[in-house]
């Protein structure tokens, strides 16, 4: 999935995004829950936890 895709599935812009990944901006747990759901994953395999 590319950031602009997750950007969308999250309805925010590609670069909050680009800040979640580089460790910019926090990321709260709701928000972490949310990209774990689209991703298919858990929170500890994508390091979100």
């Amino acid at each position: 999935m590319t950031q602009r895709e997750l950007a969308e599935a999250l309805g925010v812009s590609e670069s909050l995004v680009s800040l979640y990944i580089r460790g910019k901006r926090p990321l709260d747990l709701e928000r972490r829950l949310h990209i774990a759901r689209i991703l298919e994953s858990d929170l500890d395999t994508l390091g979100l936890a």
